[in-house]
């Protein structure tokens, strides 16, 4: 995994740069356009067309930053984290979003689930964010959930305790024939959200992250009926304020 996830992030790094060196000549191009430009709709284009390059490059470098979370020198300990608060706030910026898209947005937090949690704190948070990221960039009306949950855990046969994620959208939904292919670098779906920036990374640093956490990622989706990404990653309840974690809970089994 480590020798993997390594040898992903110099292809990224070495691709990244390519990309980043064009975005950047070009973004520039069309600052310099602008400053020359009368006519103030012409202007005005020229500068639209810098941001959503600035925005491009912003993502690219996003990936980069979010795969340098699988190398070793900057793994992440286990540390205790509270459930509801962490998902609040990383909620936060994507209902405003939604809200903005005249979408709705709910965040789903089982009531049979403790508090507190032993978990990979940075990973996580990134994995959930390229998933709402997605799920809202992709989606035009309708809704998004954020649900959290003890069901749907690890495989049995796995024997470890385990919290289950969802990000389910009402989006345009994702053809069967792309249900693996979509957690590969660098793959998009042809016509996917035009305009959209991305570069095709945010699942295939979302699947790393999760594997790397001891956990799986999958997704269930139709065309025309949205999608539902879910994951699960091992996590140890945590009690008190002693570290002492309790009792491991048991994975459930898919329905």
């Amino acid at each position: 995994m480590v020798i993997e996830a390594e040898s992903e992030f110099r292809r990224l790094v070495a691709s990244g740069a390519h990309e980043i060196r064009n975005l950047i000549n070009g973004t520039l191009g069309l600052i310099e356009l602008a400053s020359i430009e009368e006519d103030p709709d012409t202007k005005d284009r020229y500068l639209h067309m810098a941001k959503r390059s600035g925005e491009h490059v912003s993502e690219l470098l996003n990936s980069v930053l979010d795969f340098s979370l699988l190398d070793t020198s900057t793994s992440e300990a286990i540390k205790p984290v509270e459930l509801a608060p962490f998902l609040e706030v990383i909620s936060a910026p994507y209902e405003r979003l939604a809200r903005q898209k005249q979408m709705q947005y709910s965040l789903t937090i089982s009531d049979s689930l403790p508090p507190r949690f032993l978990l990979h704190e940075l990973k996580l948070r990134q994995v959930l964010e390229n998933l709402l990221s997605n799920a809202l960039k992709y989606s035009s009306a309708g809704r998004v959930t954020l649900a959290v949950d003890r069901r749907r855990g690890a495989p049995a046969e796995k024997k470890q305790s385990a919290l289950w994620f969802s990000v389910e959208d009402t989006g345009r939904g994702i053809p069967a024939q792309f249900h693996e292919s979509i957690f590969e670098n660098m793959f998009r779906l042809e016509g996917a959200a035009k305009g959209a920036p991305g570069f095709g990374l945010g699942l295939a640093i979302s699947r790393n992250l999760v594997e790397s956490m001891g956990g799986e990622i999958a997704v269930q989706s139709e065309p025309g009926k949205g999608s539902l990404f879910h994951f699960w990653v091992p996590a140890t309840e945590e009690r008190g304020e002693s570290g002492v974690a309790a009792d491991r809970l048991s994975p459930g089994i898919d329905p």
